[in-house]
């Protein structure tokens, strides 16, 4: 590649910047500009793509004119959905391993992609980020794009991926207080903090967006003071007290929710649930996850690519009773699935209360029953759903015959 002889060394603050340029190429009918940055005998390659309108950093992040890292917030969640469909695979490796050592594959891949200097560009932007793994488990757990991001977390224990971009943050506001005065992200800093004081928009300032952060957790006061000791001895606890925030929003969240009546009850602690945890394969925990996070008007129990849908703005098509169709009706009361209930719980009708108790359940045992109830209901969903007169013999016939194929 030609490159044409360095510039003159630009000297600021005692801090030398050389630049050089090399010839422009053409990818995709865009024109791109390459070039080369050295600080302090560090050399820093950039591209400029779109004619100048953006400069790629390091190959990863995309700077934009307008400074709002919207082309790399987009960019940055498309790389780590596509990192999060490669731990898909593992899923069906873990037999009956605990899910938070697939949490943790994922975080160490996907999370690490699209969080990639996030603590730079993407205050703005936690929500775009946020998308990539709580897909990734709507995915992981076959539940519908309809649920709550909120239940998501709240079910595997997870907290929102702000409080990783704010640790991120704090710590390089840290790092660059702790600067010499005369290094350029020092100055840039001071800068910053000089115009976060005028009327400025937030969009376009850095420090004007942490300070956010600082007030949501109570402590705006810690940072007017710009004590760096101080901020750096609470540094823990600061990013601890942001856990608790996002935490304390989501079970609030959940307990007001109308998506579903029965979740709030069978969620109260903010640990992953026991049944992701347990043996259980994971199609058996897809089972329970979606009967526990399904929503009221509409939800539905999918395993081996087969899938029974409930729709609460219609009839139950199985028997006459007249209820609307739902996962509830169908587990705890209609007559066609009675066989099924005398079979695995002794009763032929259920109360809501039942429902709550096995969903909340963390017993192996119990959970490994439920488990086998739906998959024979779906089952029955499937196969005979839109056939009004099913014996309760007849349905405990199969179930007797799965059990002894179980056994």
């Amino acid at each position: 590649m030609n490159m044409l002889p360095p510039h003159t060394p630009l000297e600021t603050n005692e801090l030398e910047l050389s630049w050089f340029s090399s010839f422009p190429a053409t990818n995709q009918g865009n024109v791109r500009y390459a070039g080369t940055w050295t600080n302090s005998g560090r050399q820093i390659r950039y591209t400029k793509e779109n004619g100048g309108k953006s400069n790629l950093y390091a190959g990863r992040v995309t700077f934009s004119n307008s400074g709002l890292f919207n082309k790399n917030a987009s960019l940055a969640v498309g790389k780590g959905e596509l990192a999060a469909k490669s731990c898909m695979s593992l899923l069906y490796r873990l037999r009956g391993a605990p899910l938070s050592s697939w949490l943790k594959v994922l975080s160490a891949s996907a999370l690490s992609s699209s969080l990639y200097a996030a603590e730079i560009w993407g205050l703005s932007h936690v929500e775009d980020l946020e998308r990539v793994q709580v897909r990734a488990i709507k995915s992981a757990l076959s539940l519908a794009s309809s649920t709550p991001d909120h239940y998501v977390r709240r079910e595997l224990g997870l907290v929102h991926v702000k409080c990783q971009i704010f640790g991120a943050a704090l710590n390089w506001y840290i790092k660059l207080c702790k600067m010499e005065d005369h290094r350029l992200p020092k100055v840039c800093l001071k800068r910053i903090l000089e115009l976060s004081s005028s009327d400025f928009d937030l969009r376009y300032s850095w420090s004007s967006q942490l300070e956010l952060l600082f007030r949501e957790i109570g402590e705006s006061d810690l940072w007017l003071s710009q004590d760096i000791e101080v901020i750096c001895k609470r540094r823990t606890q600061l990013i601890e007290s942001m856990q608790n925030l996002c935490r304390a929003k989501d079970e609030e969240r959940v307990a007001n929710s109308a998506y579903n009546g029965i979740y709030k009850l069978v969620s109260d602690s903010p640990l992953i649930s026991p049944y992701l945890e347990s043996h259980l394969g994971i199609g058996f925990k897809r089972l329970i996850a979606q009967a526990r996070m399904g929503g009221a008007l509409r939800s539905k129990l999918s395993i081996c690519r087969m899938c029974a849908k409930f729709d609460s703005a219609k009839v139950c098509p199985c028997c006459n009773w007249g209820e609307p169709d739902t996962l509830e009706h169908t587990f705890c009361r209609c007559p066609v699935y009675r066989g099924l209930r005398l079979a695995f719980y002794g009763n032929d009708l259920l109360g809501r209360d039942s429902l709550v108790a096995l969903l909340y359940s963390s017993d192996t045992l119990s959970l490994k029953k439920m488990c086998f109830f739906l998959q024979d209901l779906r089952f029955f969903s499937l196969f005979y759903g839109f056939t009004p007169m099913i014996r309760g013999t007849e349905a405990t016939n199969q179930v007797n015959q799965s059990s002894k194929i179980e056994k």
